[in-house]
């Protein structure tokens, strides 16, 4: 054998016989070229993409090897900052020219299905920013294609790695909860902190939606992951634009999405969510995001401190007449690592990752059946 990687393509051609053997010894083989050679990764997008970039560099089996933007001043002071030589305008160029293990999608909306079809297709697997695309139809063509080609796809819903997130689906993993059979979240920022206006959020056709699409995506997707997916009966849903759209009008901007969600999603096994999110809701607090789940055994309670973007979460509970209170006060670093180190971590030990495409594809098609309730003023039932 010439390499390490000629030996993986011999295993590919193991007999029937020797399947089982060959198996265990390429994952060996794969964890140990992983280890010997450093993922490279490409970043495109440097807004949010460079939340990525410091998101992949707590890993030490990682280099960032080239960056994309259209902006030409975030290019280049991106690429000084970090010391990234290859830099690209074009997308294309960069998927053709560098040889990329992993690619970051860090765009608007509207470009996360092609990017993240012509990565899959070039072997390269993809973490794309959220929400995995602008429908259910793009999230489902993404999903396929990473299926057909075997290359990974993750959506960065961060808020899962939130340490009280992670302690909390402990809990409820470990049985300590019960059955969840009720749950609501907020996310609600006041007008004061919008600043959307003229910019693609609040361009459907670059965004494929407003507020329910950018924050509340993930509230969405939090909480169906902390329940463990249940099957969805039905959705009822209003949307409104009246704050953001008066306050565009009389600035001469344009906005043509929604600014705040209500919506009841009814489960199989009878649980319910009560769902509101708003950009520009008339309160005092600046940002007041949190959720509560009530358990057949517990219930919980997360929310932001401060108005801002650290959390406490407290479970409930009562025994033989005594209600208690457990704080989460400490969450060891290890069980909550960025969404970068967790999907390179899960590429190196060739384990599987969550916030894959098939669970994407539930979460985008939850928010196409508010929209549409909202739009019909009917409840849309689920087969």
């Amino acid at each position: 054998m010439g390499s390490w990687r000629e030996l993986n393509s011999y295993l590919d051609s193991a007999t029937p016989n020797s399947v089982s053997f060959a198996l265990e010894v390429k994952k060996l083989l794969n964890l140990q070229i992983h280890m010997n050679h450093k993922l490279k990764i490409g970043v495109v997008g440097l807004r949010m993409g460079k939340e990525h970039i410091d998101g992949y560099l707590t890993h030490p089996n990682t280099e960032i090897q080239a960056i994309c933007a259209k902006e030409i001043e975030k290019l280049e002071s991106i690429g000084n900052q970090y010391g990234i030589d290859a830099r690209y305008e074009s997308y294309e160029e960069m998927i053709a020219k560098e040889k990329l293990d992993i690619v970051s999608i860090a765009t608007p909306n509207r470009f996360h299905k092609d990017m993240t079809i012509l990565a899959l297709d070039q072997g390269i697997h993809v973490l794309c920013e959220k929400p995995i695309g602008m429908n259910a139809e793009e999230a489902i063509a993404m999903h396929r294609k990473s299926e057909e080609t075997g290359k990974r796809l993750m959506v960065n819903y961060s808020y899962r790695f939130i340490p009280q997130s992670v302690a909390i689906k402990q809990r409820i993993d470990a049985g300590l909860v019960g059955d969840i059979y009720s749950a609501s979240c907020h996310w609600l920022r006041n007008i004061s902190g919008f600043s959307q206006f003229g910019g693609w959020f609040g361009n459907k056709s670059m965004s494929g939606g407003g507020v329910l699409i950018d924050i509340g995506v993930h509230c969405l997707d939090k909480v169906l992951w902390l329940m463990d997916f249940p099957e969805i009966d039905s959705v009822t849903a209003s949307t409104h634009d009246y704050v953001c759209q008066k306050v565009a009008k009389e600035s001469g901007l344009s906005f043509d999405v929604e600014d705040t969600v209500e919506a009841l999603v009814k489960f199989k096994n009878n649980a319910n969510l009560m769902f509101q999110v708003s950009w520009a809701a008339n309160i005092s607090e600046s940002n007041l995001i949190e959720y509560r789940l009530l358990g057949q055994k517990e219930g919980i309670l997360e929310q932001n401190i401060n108005q801002g973007y650290t959390f406490n979460a407290q479970t409930f509970y009562e025994s033989n007449g005594i209600s208690y209170t457990l704080g989460i006060d400490h969450v060891s670093p290890k069980l909550c690592p960025t969404s970068m180190y967790y999907f390179v971590d899960a590429i190196i030990n060739d384990k599987p990752h969550m916030a894959n495409g098939s669970e994407a594809v539930k979460v985008m098609q939850l928010i196409d059946a508010i929209y549409k309730s909202a739009e019909t003023g009917k409840q849309i039932c689920f087969n």
